[in-house]
């Protein structure tokens, strides 16, 4: 962990707080740390006990099935150490922001216009309205997850709120094709660090096997170089807290879980992103 945390202080400076009380590393639960933020940084586990919980199975994180590609909701840069990799799959899996927007621009415009229309009914951490695609300071800029707009078993989507049209989907879909096409996969043994920009990429993992008493144990944190950081637009600041993320309580004295929590003490809740 130290060495972890060494490589990061030459790459980013400033690290996000996962609550008020000043944890930098937490096991499952999300926690509030305003009225409209949800930050977070966690021990990310699969291991042989998931079937045996329906929550963690049918988690993002935890759960063994492959993810579609997403964002993180904030952080400029995602850090991540692998601690125990899976005997099987679990490969980070990358694909760049600019290369989807490229061949959009030739292929389909108006899904542009679409992924930059201010009307995604998204529903995590909160319901709330706002566009996927953003340029911001000449920058392009991707801030979305499948789960926040579908929903999924973990974190079904109310019935209250409202869908996303045929034309969302469409453009949805699109993105995720796209990414698969430019898609960049690796594996990731124990003791591998990896960091990469959470907005000019979007990132999945495919299934994960892990052997009897064995397990998959990813550390997660999130990162900005304050010299090189991207100006975030107005809009995904306002509804996700980024920069509070960043800045609340300079000076509260931090707590770092260097290993997982037990569920009693940071329980997995069901309306995490």
């Amino acid at each position: 962990m130290v060495i972890f945390l060494g490589i990061q202080s030459f790459i980013a400076e400033t690290r996000a707080r996962q609550d008020e009380k000043g944890n930098m590393i937490g096991g499952y639960k999300h926690t509030k740390v305003s009225s409209n933020l949800i930050a977070f940084i966690v021990h990310i586990l699969t291991d042989d006990t998931v079937p045996l919980n329906p929550m963690k199975e049918y988690h993002t994180r935890h759960s063994k099935s492959p993810i579609p590609f997403h964002t993180d909701e904030f952080g400029d840069i995602l850090a991540f150490q692998t601690r125990s990799a899976a005997i099987r799959g679990g490969n980070c899996i990358l694909s760049p922001v600019y290369t989807i927007y490229n061949e959009l621009v030739v292929s389909r415009p108006d899904v542009i216009w679409t992924l930059s229309e201010p009307d995604w009914p998204l529903h995590l951490p909160h319901y709330h309205q706002r566009a996927l695609l953003f340029y911001e300071d000449s920058h392009i800029i991707f801030n979305a997850a499948p789960n926040a707009l579908l929903g999924s078993k973990a974190h079904p989507r109310p019935t209250t709120i409202p869908s996303i049209s045929p034309r969302q989907l469409e453009a949805l879909t699109l993105v995720q094709g796209l990414a698969e096409k430019h898609k960049i996969s690796f594996s990731a043994q124990k003791g591998d660090m990896h960091f990469f920009n959470n907005l000019a990429l979007v990132h999945r993992r495919d299934a994960t096997e892990v052997g009897p008493g064995g397990k998959r144990h990813l550390v997660r944190m999130y990162l900005r170089n304050e010299g090189m950081a991207w100006k975030i637009p107005m809009m995904l600041n306002t509804t996700t807290g980024w920069e509070e993320a960043y800045r609340q309580g300079e000076d509260v004295e931090q707590v770092w879980h260097i290993e997982p929590m037990p569920d009693v003490f940071l329980p997995l809740i069901r309306k995490p992103n």
